[in-house]
């Protein structure tokens, strides 16, 4: 049995705690892989969350600064078309 097979008997409807326990208990390494596994999983989340996070302000920050670089072209444009 490996990590990935004892996530899907663990996450099993028909598998009681103590079921799970019990095959744990007799495979310790896969235990362990698949709480070293599921731990990446939660930080691999948590980057996301903060990736996303710096994706949109840097989005926020790029839409202001094309604002305000438009605005500067079109005050440009006007000053020079009154002249």
């Amino acid at each position: 049995m490996d990590a990935v097979e004892l996530d899907r008997y663990r996450r099993s409807p028909f598998v009681s705690a103590e079921a799970f326990e019990d095959v744990a208990e007799a495979n310790p390494k896969v235990f362990e892989e698949l709480l070293y596994t599921n731990d990446l999983i939660e930080e691999y989340k948590e980057l996301n969350k903060k990736l996303i996070s710096i994706t949109k302000k840097v989005d926020s920050v790029l839409f202001k600064l094309n604002v305000k670089e438009t605005t500067q072209k079109s005050a440009l444009q006007n000053f020079y078309e009154h002249e």
